[in-house]
């Protein structure tokens, strides 16, 4: 908490002007948005496991492969999945997230990976999370207010 008594404002920049981003999960089926992402005026790059060429651009292995720490990163991934890449994005000093694979199709199993999430992101009190779905915002609630219970 801020000395106002009020959460503190998180710089959200990298999340809504990024100046790089990663698309984790790429993948030309079904997938228009990042169709439109690797337009950008800005570096985007792409990663997959097993794909080594995406809308013409090629694919990297893993964020740790990438050029550079990108300012955001979308998580485009099966939820069971979800987590190890926010992780290995943490660890590399990412802090802008998009999530986008924890809603109805998450199943039972969606709560306990949201609570994984934010109590991964608790640690970090300059992230910024957002999402296509209910579930990324469950985890910035959560996180943000394991964060604040932290500083208390």
């Amino acid at each position: 908490m801020g000395s106002s008594g009020r959460p503190m404002l998180r710089e959200v920049r990298g999340t809504v002007e990024p100046t790089s981003i990663a698309i984790v999960g790429a993948s030309t089926r079904f997938d228009t948005q990042t169709a439109e992402v690797v337009r950008a005026d800005v570096p985007v790059w792409l990663v997959h496991p097993t794909r080594t060429e995406a809308f013409g651009q090629p694919v990297f292995p893993s964020l740790a492969a990438l050029p550079e720490v990108p300012d955001l990163v979308e998580i485009k991934v099966g939820h069971r999945t979800v987590l190890e890449v926010m992780t290995q994005a943490l660890d590399l000093g990412v802090r802008s997230f998009v999530v986008t694979g924890l809603g109805a199709e998450s199943g039972p199993e969606g709560p306990p990976i949201v609570a994984q999430l934010a109590q991964a992101l608790a640690g970090h009190d300059d992230f910024a999370a957002g999402g296509l779905v209910q579930g990324a915002q469950q985890v910035q609630e959560r996180a943000v207010a394991g964060a604040a219970g932290a500083n208390d």
